[in-house]
């Protein structure tokens, strides 16, 4: 059986570190006081499953043994600061790039139903889809989302980041497969990369938050500013995370893992 990628197990690169490169990235302790407030709700909650998760990532808050689960702020903290720096030294002789996010509206689902999305179909939907517009990239990126506290809905998207001579192909994606709905006014947009690693942090973040939104009586699209989810979906999350692993979240495409490095196909 194949073990599971441990970022903790490959040293990071000075030169190309997110905590020395992007000022708001999470310290260590940050980390730390995040996974023992998820303990907390999970242990509130009462059920085994949540009794178990909170127990493995006990074991990985006290440094008794590396958890590698995405509803781990410390390990996927690890693997963010991986990520990022395998982006800074896999893009280094390609400017500009650009940033791309995509919301598919058909992936929302509403409380209790977040175990129906898997990572896995959302990563697999999105490779068919660069496929039938016949972008091979190369493209890096991961799954966010946020809960819609208008809809009441999760809403899954992808964050992405390739060069920018594919943007044609990209906008055509765009206009094939992620149309406008109405809980959904931008569902795609794109913008140029000019801080990487903080736009490379951005596409890993290690939490989704929930905000409301809304339409003024003149017609404009506004969003509120985001906040913690609320607990009972923090820990329904949670429990969903910890069912896949860590690079479950990462969409590679003209890209591929060989050990411990991002590499071109």
């Amino acid at each position: 059986m194949q073990q599971p990628f441990n970022p903790w197990d490959y040293p990071l690169t000075p030169a190309a570190d997110l905590r020395l490169l992007s000022p708001d990235f999470e310290t260590y302790q940050e980390a730390l006081a995040e996974c023992l407030l998820r303990i907390g709700h999970l242990e509130g909650e009462g059920s085994k499953k949540a009794r178990l998760l909170a127990r493995r990532l006990h074991s990985c808050a006290a440094g008794d043994d590396r958890c590698l689960s995405p509803a781990c702020p410390l390990c996927w903290g690890r693997m963010r600061l991986w990520l990022g720096e395998q982006q800074l030294l896999l893009w280094v002789s390609y400017d500009p790039l650009l940033f791309w996010t995509l919301i598919p509206a058909k992936f929302a689902v509403g409380p209790g139903q977040l175990n129906s999305i898997s990572p896995r179909r959302l990563n697999n939907a999105l490779r068919q889809q660069l496929s039938r517009t016949g972008i091979s990239g190369p493209i890096v990126g991961g799954i966010d989302g946020e809960f819609d506290l208008s809809r009441g809905v999760y809403q899954p998207h992808h964050h992405l980041a390739g060069p920018a001579d594919i943007k044609p192909e990209m906008e055509t994606l765009g206009s094939q497969y992620y149309p406008q709905t109405p809980g959904v006014y931008r569902p795609t947009y794109s913008s140029e990369v000019r801080n990487r690693p903080d736009l490379f942090s951005y596409c890993f973040k290690s939490y989704w938050p929930e905000r409301p939104r809304w339409q003024t009586n003149k017609g404009d699209k506004r969003r509120g500013r985001p906040q913690r989810l609320h607990k009972t979906r923090h820990v329904e999350w949670l429990l969903w995370r910890a069912q896949f692993s860590l690079t479950d979240f990462v969409f590679l495409a003209g890209v591929r893992r060989r050990g411990g490095r991002l590499v071109f196909t």
